[in-house]
Parts: structure tokens; C-alpha cells; sequence
């Protein structure tokens, strides 16, 4: 039931994420590999063309809770949200055009993530 509200407010702010259980065994895309560590995510930008992909985010900071929410056109869609996040996690997003910030909510003060989809 979670997911699929979760899955309904991100279409409604124009991102689609699926859990990687849903990809078939022949579907084949490309991933980026992030790490948030204190301070912030490594790299800070991501230029990517529309379509699927894999965002893997490395957790390697010492914070025990982190909120990652991702944000385009001041609407919020929380894409993970754990007390004990573990050492990584695995989003499959479909973006479109357009600009994306992915932050931790419990640190406004750490560098989010860019993502810039383009044509």
C-alpha cells in the first residue's frame, strides 16, 4: 500500500521510480553511483538524457538518520526515508526535462545532488 502511494505522488511531480524488483532480467540501463558523506553528495551534479536509470547512493556518512527527498518545481517526493539507512541504496527514476535537487532533509546544510536532464 505504501509503495503505491509513494509511486502515485512521484508521478504526480512528473518523476516515475520503480523498485529494482521491477526490472526484467533483459532490460538493460545505465546507473549512477553517488555518495553521501558528511557534507554532502560526491559527486554534487549529474547530467543525464531523459529516460530510466539507475541512481545507486552510497550512504558513507555518520549520520544514523537520513531523509533523501528529491525536488523539481517546488514539489517534494521523499524517495527514501530510514532511521538505519544501510551502507547503500537503489532508486530506478525516470526523469523528465528539467532540473532535479536530491537533499537530506535532516542536513540542509550538507551539498545535495544536481540532476539536469536534458533533450
Amino acid at each position: 500500500m505504501l509503495t503505491k502511494v509513494i509511486h502515485s505522488l512521484i508521478l504526480l511531480c512528473g518523476v516515475a521510480m520503480l523498485p529494482c524488483a521491477h526490472l526484467n532480467g533483459q532490460e538493460k540501463i545505465k546507473a549512477e553511483v553517488v555518495f553521501l558523506r558528511d557534507g554532502g553528495f560526491f559527486p554534487n551534479t549529474i547530467q543525464r538524457r531523459p529516460g530510466k536509470f539507475l541512481l545507486i547512493v552510497k550512504h558513507r556518512s555518520s549520520a544514523s538518520e537520513i531523509s533523501l527527498g528529491i525536488v523539481r518545481s517546488d514539489k517534494k517526493v521523499m524517495i527514501a526515508n530510514s532511521k538505519e539507512l544501510a551502507s547503500s541504496r537503489d532508486f530506478v527514476l525516470e526523469l523528465g526535462v528539467g532540473d532535479y535537487t536530491v537533499a537530506d532533509s535532516n542536513h540542509p546544510d550538507w551539498t545535495p545532488l544536481t540532476i539536469t536532464v536534458t533533450p
